[in-house]
């Protein structure tokens, strides 16, 4: 999506490392990313953790030859700076193509009658996606605004989820601070018991 796009969501550099800590932004398999490339972010730094208590296993999956593997997804810029866009357990692989929730959230968000509250999320095991919005107060037609979120999501991001599912307002979990629960909001729409108002298949 080009920097000017009305639907364009801005992400804050956070700056080169601090002297004696290396980032690295690196494939699935370890492999590093040139500049503008989005993978995971890996940590070296004299003040790593040395691992989890009494838990190899868990010590193992995130530490390798000295690097840390922070779960984060980021990418670095061409004068060395940081810019962190989510995370890998949240990001979605369809086609083999990586599809992050955050764009979907951002595009949703901005359509006349959605709260600033979405959720998009994968099914597990598959390569399905749905998208769930909370619905603003005084909208009434539920089935037309899941529509034009569809819609909207296909023409700015050049992919429509396979559903997208309209709900009340407080529908979906948040934590204490407002940071959306995708997980615990998959998990109530899979067990239907999320409040669905409509819902829309692509």
């Amino acid at each position: 999506m080009p920097a000017d796009a009305p639907d364009a969501r801005a992400l804050a550099v956070c700056g080169p490392p601090v002297p004696g800590v290396r980032i690295e932004i690196r494939q699935e398999d370890g492999t590093p990313l040139e500049e503008r490339r989005v993978g995971e972010i890996w940590v070296n730094s004299p003040s790593l953790m040395q691992g989890y208590w009494e838990d190899p296993e868990a010590t193992a999956t995130v530490l390798r030859d000295g690097w840390l593997r922070t779960g984060d997804l980021g990418y670095r810029t061409e004068d060395g700076g940081l810019v962190v866009c989510g995370r890998v357990k949240d990001m979605i692989i369809v086609s083999g193509r990586n599809l992050y929730p955050e764009d979907y959230e951002h595009v949703a968000a901005k359509v006349e009658g959605v709260r600033p509250v979405c959720a998009a999320f994968a099914v597990p095991d598959t390569e399905r996606m749905i998208v769930a919005f909370e619905t603003a107060k005084g909208f009434e037609n539920h089935a037309e605004l899941a529509a034009l979120v569809m819609k909207r999501l296909r023409e700015h991001l050049g992919h429509a989820p396979d559903k997208v599912v309209a709900l009340d307002k407080g529908a979906i979990p948040r934590t204490s601070s407002g940071k959306v629960q995708r997980a615990l909001t998959r998990e109530r729409y899979l067990t239907g018991k999320l409040p669905v108002l409509a819902e829309l298949a692509r």
